[in-house]
């Protein structure tokens, strides 16, 4: 199904909504069946579209949902999605009123950010959902020893606040030695047995992130967070493939000009490439606004009927140059892949991620909203199914 909001653009990123569900599926195999599973879809679902993603998650099993902001859980909302969701980044003490709006459940880790959440769910006159952070060694939110103690007594007295869920965060478990994980995991084992004995609670334990769910199964306790690994991705190289994962991503651009150039022609800004040999140069409408690495320039590759084609160049900010003079039979409008498979040969964002010294995550974020997206598979044959089925989330 074709994004209704696209943009008269001749680029495009395809999303397959297929792979969504059998990454989801692929990754709820792995877990214990009273564990739940939650899709993580912030960022507008690692750039894929945070509804479609969150339909497609849904429907493959996942019952709750997780988002970095405000705005991202109204987006899901205003979609008609009733499923849970969890609320996992800052948030501004401004929003919290519109957070209980919106009936997402919040992270909270700090004591002004409790305060500011009580006070808005008893003038809403509702209760309001939390998941307590503890940090046991990412140490970036989160609360430990006494005060996170003293965090949760707070939450377990406050009459307006639900306190739901336990959490914390991995920040090593997409590395081979999985030894400081384990440190962090028995930390919040210990956290979670204090708060049990001292406030006779038993909220949703949970710290796994996509690298925790595959490589640590002592660590799924119950529930899991799953983000990069539902589209296709492997949170590092370090991290198994016995998983099998399916990229749901593939963008693509049609060659716009084509032109023969004599060796020692200079090309592109700053002239970092000139030609060792007469060639045949083709030009792609896509650059470095919609997210395609300029760091790319001059190193990466692109698929032309299956076959690679160099870069030529600087990467601009709406096009870039590559070299088709061994690709015989190329004309004016043919697509050229820029991620994903084409023939037996495949691009991927770890690869991208590879060449430009960064990380898979950032190469999905990072193309832009005015790439359009365009879905393999029927949105609305997802929520029919969904309702079909009297889910009641959607």
């Amino acid at each position: 199904m074709e994004n209704a909001a696209r943009v008269n653009r001749p680029t495009r990123a395809i999303v397959d909504l297929d792979a969504i569900v059998h990454n989801v599926r692929a990754l709820g195999d792995l877990l214990p069946p009273d564990t739940i599973h939650m899709a993580v879809v912030k960022a507008d679902g690692y750039g894929h579209g945070a509804v479609p993603v969150s339909l497609a998650a849904l429907f493959a099993g996942a019952t709750r949902l997780a988002v970095a902001t405000v705005e991202e859980g109204e987006e899901l909302r205003e979609a008609g999605i009733e499923a849970p969701i969890l609320l996992l980044g800052n948030l501004p003490l401004t929003h919290a009123a519109r957070a209980i709006e919106a009936d997402l459940s919040l992270a909270v880790y700090n004591e002004e950010t409790l305060e500011a959440l009580s006070s808005a769910a008893k003038e809403a006159g509702r209760a309001l959902s939390i998941h307590i952070k503890f940090d046991t060694g990412m140490g970036r939110l989160g609360l430990w020893g006494e005060r996170a103690m003293r965090l949760a007594d707070k939450a377990v007295k406050d009459p307006h606040l639900n306190f739901e869920g336990i959490m914390s965060h991995f920040a090593t478990a997409d590395e081979r030695d999985l030894s400081f994980a384990l440190i962090q995991l028995e930390r919040f084992n210990k956290l979670i047995e204090e708060v049990a004995d001292r406030f006779n609670v038993k909220p949703i334990r949970h710290i796994s992130n996509s690298a925790g769910t595959i490589a640590l199964p002592e660590a799924h306790l119950d529930m899991v967070r799953t983000g990069i690994a539902i589209y296709g991705q492997y949170p590092s190289p370090e991290i198994s493939r016995d998983v099998e994962l399916i990229e749901a991503m593939r963008w693509v651009a049609p060659i716009t000009n084509i032109k023969r150039v004599a060796k020692g022609t200079p090309l592109s800004y700053g002239s970092t490439h000139v030609t060792s040999r007469e060639s045949i140069v083709a030009t792609l409408p896509v650059g470095y606004a919609d997210g395609y690495p300029r760091l790319l320039s001059n190193k990466g590759t692109v698929l032309v009927d299956g076959k690679r084609a160099p870069i030529l160049g600087r990467i601009c900010m709406d096009i870039f140059l590559i070299d088709i003079t061994e690709i015989p039979a190329v004309k004016l409008g043919d697509e050229v892949v820029l991620l994903g498979n084409s023939g037996d040969d495949a691009i991927t964002a770890e690869e991208i991620a590879n060449l430009t010294g960064t990380i898979n995550y950032e190469v999905l974020c990072s193309i832009s909203k005015r790439v359009p997206r365009e879905y393999s598979t029927c949105i609305e044959v997802l929520k029919e199914d969904l309702e079909g089925r009297g889910y009641k989330s959607i």
